[in-house]
């Protein structure tokens, strides 16, 4: 009986699928900014307001997040005078891509202070990318 509808089913994907559909170059999201406030490093106001202007500008941050060349592991880590963007030279990155099928189509990265526990944070970063891959392999079947 299923089979019968399956073309109606395929179609409403497709159509689910274009709706829901974002260019992984057209946004970036960003989530615990606050928390630099909490560290040292970030007290300086002036270095703050540098900081949080860079994190504003998507364009800016699309280009750090792509434009990373990934280590064996898929993850890079860069820093401080690492970043080539002017303002992060006191912080440390770390960045790796996430894929369906082998095709690239997004990146997640942690910025922190250069004193980052990075065995923790590139675990996290590798989970994520991990998990995430998964589910859209799962989402886009």
């Amino acid at each position: 009986e299923l089979a019968k509808h399956q073309h109606i089913f395929d179609a409403a994907m497709d159509l689910i699928q274009e709706t829901l559909h974002i260019d992984p170059e057209d946004k970036v999201y960003l989530a615990g900014t606050l928390n630099m406030l909490n560290k040292p490093e970030f007290r300086d106001i002036s270095r703050l307001k540098t900081l949080l202007s860079l994190l504003e500008q998507d364009d800016l941050l699309r280009g750090v997040l792509t434009g990373a060349s990934p280590g064996e592991d898929g993850v890079t880590v860069k820093i401080g005078s690492e970043n080539k963007l002017s303002g992060l030279e006191n912080c440390s990155m770390i960045t790796a891509t996430y894929q369906i099928d082998g095709r690239v189509v997004g990146s997640i990265g942690v910025l922190g202070p250069t004193r980052m526990e990075y065995d923790k944070t590139v675990g996290i970063v590798e989970f994520m990318t991990r998990h995430l891959s998964n589910v859209l392999k799962d989402f886009y079947k």
